[in-house]
């Protein structure tokens, strides 16, 4: 393995038990559904060779800069929503960050996908000290109704491809089930962290949120963007009045940073995410600091 690969795994640095796990173990043959435990302690049904389980098995974690930003922005009691929220893997650490007083509401439309994060949650239940979770089987839109699901027809090795947007071999149509999100969240009610991972269909969701987004009652937003710099999710959050952060990897600690021209430095397994926030300087006070807090037991 080069040096300059390895070093830019924190994952296995500050987590030298998975590293000797990964040395004396093999990929079981086929893709068999496996237990795998997460860092902050809670274990994670997923399958071997799927894209989440793949990096779960070879790393410990999934989207590591993602994971980070959510352990030093969520506190106890903080009600978050996890939208585009797959077999449940971050919503593990949204439950675990936010606490018995908060709240996790996970969105996940795929009737395939939908039931895998059931289980998880479910498997989840009995730990204490976890934020409550409720499970919509639904997708965040710009309008409530049906819709269609277009999706990749082979989902074995990545099953978070569904989306509202037609792309180039989406050749699968599910009927699925939307919600603006303005008409589900009470008027008297806030969420502090939003992670937004829909595969192209951000600014659906975004337009299904105008109205909470101009009343600032969202004040830290995660979300996958693809486009360098000025992207359309990007200029309508600014037009709402967020600041926009990159967020990267470096051996040490998560990489943030607000230029648009500069690119954040990541991994070829990471997604390239960006971060909105209605306090950027809560956001620079908690991202700066060395060590990878995502990478703590959290959970006895």
């Amino acid at each position: 393995m080069p040096v300059p690969e390895l070093l830019m795994k924190p994952e296995l640095w500050y987590r030298p038990s998975h590293l000797i796990r990964r040395v004396f173990r093999r990929l079981p043959p086929g893709n068999p559904e496996l237990l795998l435990p997460l860092p902050w302690g809670l274990p994670l049904r997923a399958r071997a060779r799927e894209n989440i389980g793949k990096q779960v098995y070879a790393f410990g974690v999934f989207e590591l800069p993602v994971c980070e930003t959510i352990a030093r922005l969520v506190d106890p009691g903080d009600h978050t929503w996890d939208v585009g929220a797959n077999i449940g893997h971050m919503t593990s650490l949204l439950a675990v960050r936010a606490g018995r007083t908060g709240m996790v509401y996970a969105f996940e439309p795929h009737p395939d996908v939908h039931p895998q994060l059931m289980a998880n949650v479910q498997a989840w239940s009995s730990i204490p000290n976890l934020a409550p979770i409720r499970v919509q089987n639904l997708a965040l839109s710009n309008q409530s109704g049906s819709a269609t699901l277009f999706d990749a027809p082979d989902t074995s090795i990545n099953c978070g491809l569904g989306s509202l947007v037609e792309h180039e071999g989406m050749t699968r149509r599910l009927s699925i089930q939307t919600q603006r999100l303005d008409d589900l969240l009470d008027p008297a009610q806030s969420i502090q962290f939003l992670k937004l991972d829909v595969e192209g269909g951000e600014i659906s969701v975004l337009e299904g949120a105008r109205r909470t987004l101009a009343e600032g009652r969202i004040r830290d937003l995660i979300f996958e963007d693809h486009q360098d710099g000025d992207s359309p999710t990007a200029r309508f959050l600014a037009a709402h009045g967020y600041h926009l952060f990159h967020i990267g990897v470096q051996l040490r600690a998560p990489w943030i940073g607000s230029d648009r021209s500069t690119r954040p430095p990541l991994r070829p397994w990471d997604s390239p995410n960006r971060l909105a926030t209605r306090d950027p300087e809560r956001v620079m006070a908690r991202m700066q600091p060395r060590g990878w807090n995502c990478l703590r037991r959290a959970v006895a």
